[in-house]
């Protein structure tokens, strides 16, 4: 439905092509909108109460959108003019001193610097098709994050978790609900008997599904879409492309981080690095709160293949790092003999023993996923994770890694192996259980040989998936593809 033509003026200035940051809770909105707003000319909002109420209340009842598209529009267009509004009491660069009132609700002397608008408001994202229709040169910026960082995340975020007290929950009002991610009736059945991660999880593919949509609606002029994950180390080509796609001198500088940007911290519940906000957790019969994790994580080995080493070290020095259990060398440590023999042999093992001179820069991501599962092995654990130890190689690569671990099961068979992945042709033959999780539950557990079959991989995926096992190894394809 096309809106009838309005004019919005704020501070005395046309508002044209505003910015929308859009993503998921804790998905980085916060970040790209600082960046934005520094640039010159530039107000970029965040939750200002008006704008709040408006998004919250389209994000719980979304049917309202479709019901009053006028109304809507109006509603939004003004919550928008009375959050850019820049006065000297709400101006981010006014001093704060007190203000006559007859100044008070005056446009301040920064004002007139502003050309451009924008608003990076939480749950903004459940709004987007609303404002495609009250600002129809809007542009829009999404950001998409791992999932299981986000749901991690989520659960250390009091305010989030709040969404979830049934009285909030309104499911009985809309559906589909993507608010809360429930797309149908089953859904809606299960949902009260999930857990609080498995709701954290839903709230992320509930909002991963309309950035899907919106990428379907919007053209390339309208819509930019950004991973998280590639803002860090990436910071100047990001700022290039946010000064092309919205015309703003966005400076890289304000997209570095000087904190953690939390890349895999799901994992650290399971590495027992953090503590779960509800519920118990047991990792080697031991239960997190009632023992030393100092301890405990002397029987873990965690293989990331993000591995965040700064310094140009050769293979055989971050292999034993795993005896220190830093990232680099401790200050005037030397290793034992004993430790350099133990780091020799893992590296033999896992077909590295002549790379150990190479410097980590010059080695291939395989060959990296092997000196880093020597480096796990090193204090002999008793809990081996490897986290999609198998993700951005080839197939030649993939094949010398997961022969390497089948080596690594016949001559140490001690520590239990968890493997993480979304492709069952990276699991390796000596596989003997599998959990198959969707949304934070558990779909399917059991021996592998049992649980990796069709119709659960069907479930887990949520699309005919044909599988396979040939030499002790699996395949998938989708139902109905000539094998």
């Amino acid at each position: 439905m096309k809106q009838p033509p309005y004019i919005l003026i704020v501070n005395g200035t046309k508002v044209r092509r505003p910015v929308f940051v859009l993503g998921a809770p804790h998905s980085g909105v916060d970040l790209v909108a600082r960046a934005l707003g520094k640039a010159p000319g530039f107000h970029i909002g965040a939750g200002h109460t008006a704008v709040q109420d408006a998004a919250h209340a389209l994000a719980r009842r979304p049917s309202i959108a479709e019901e009053r598209v006028s109304g809507t529009s109006e509603l939004l267009r003004a919550a928008f003019a009375e959050s850019w509004q820049l006065t000297p009491r709400t101006c981010p660069y006014c001093p704060k001193r007190p203000v006559p009132a007859r100044e008070a609700s005056a446009p301040c002397r920064h004002a007139g610097d502003i050309g451009r608008f924008g608003d990076a408001s939480p749950d903004l994202l459940y709004s987007a098709t609303a404002l495609q229709r009250a600002f129809e040169d809007a542009v829009f910026v999404q950001i998409i994050r791992d999932g299981r960082d986000v749901a991690a995340a989520m659960l250390g975020d009091e305010q989030a978790l709040s969404w979830f007290r049934p009285a909030l929950a309104n499911l009985d009002h809309e559906m589909p609900n993507p608010f809360f991610g429930i797309e149908d009736e089953k859904d809606r059945a299960q949902y009260p008997r999930l857990s609080t991660a498995a709701k954290c999880a839903l709230r992320w593919r509930g909002a991963v599904r309309l950035s899907a949509r919106l990428r379907g609606e919007l053209g390339s002029d309208r819509l930019m879409t950004l991973r998280y994950e590639d803002l860090f180390g990436g910071e100047v080509a990001t700022a290039e492309q946010l000064r092309e796609f919205t015309g703003a001198r966005v400076s890289a500088v304000e997209l570095v981080r000087s904190d953690s940007p939390g890349i895999g911290s799901w994992r650290n519940r399971l590495s027992a690095e953090r503590h779960p906000t509800r519920g118990t957790v047991e990792v080697l019969g031991r239960r997190l709160g009632r023992t030393d994790l100092r301890e405990l994580r002397r029987h873990i080995g965690h293989v990331d293949p993000r591995h965040d080493l700064r310094s140009a070290l050769p293979g055989r020095a971050v292999v034993l790092t795993g005896a220190t259990g830093t990232i680099e060398p401790p200050p005037r440590w030397s290793p034992a003999p004993e430790e350099k023999a133990r780091a020799e042999r893992l590296m033999a093992m896992m077909g590295v023993g002549a790379l150990g001179d190479e410097t980590w820069p010059t080695l291939s991501q395989g060959e990296r996923g092997r000196f880093l599962i020597a480096r796990a092995l090193m204090p002999g654990p008793r809990l081996l994770l490897l986290d999609e130890p198998a993700s951005g190689l080839d197939v030649a690569a993939r094949e010398q890694l997961l022969t390497a671990l089948d080596d690594l099961r016949r001559e140490h068979p001690e520590p239990a192996t968890v493997l993480v992945t979304h492709h069952l042709e990276d699991l390796p033959s000596s596989t003997t259980h599998a959990l198959l999780l969707r949304a934070g539950q558990v779909v399917a557990a059991g021996e592998a040989a049992a649980t990796l079959q069709s119709k659960p991989v069907t479930t887990c995926f949520d699309h005919p998936i044909a599988i396979e096992r040939r030499g002790g190894r699996w395949s998938a394809r989708a139902e109905g593809t000539p094998a």
